[in-house]
């Protein structure tokens, strides 16, 4: 998947209430995220060998949570 279909698929909403329930603290600078996942649409893609790996760790022990491992 792209960034650009990952984007496609997703609201602010929805995006704000995730990063909000992961990082609280940030509620005090949501107009600029806001405004940054609105400005995605217009930045130019540019070629990249890199990638972006998202990777779900369910934990199986229940005192741990499961979480998303972001690597790039």
């Amino acid at each position: 998947m792209t960034l650009k279909e990952l984007y496609t698929n997703t609201t602010w909403p929805s995006v704000r209430e995730e990063l909000f329930s992961f990082y609280p603290d940030l509620k005090k600078k949501e107009t600029g995220y806001q405004k940054v996942y609105e400005q995605i649409p217009s930045i130019e893609p540019q070629k990249s060998t890199s990638e972006i790996l998202f990777t779900f760790i369910a934990e199986k022990e229940p005192e741990y949570d499961s979480y998303i491992h972001l690597s790039g």
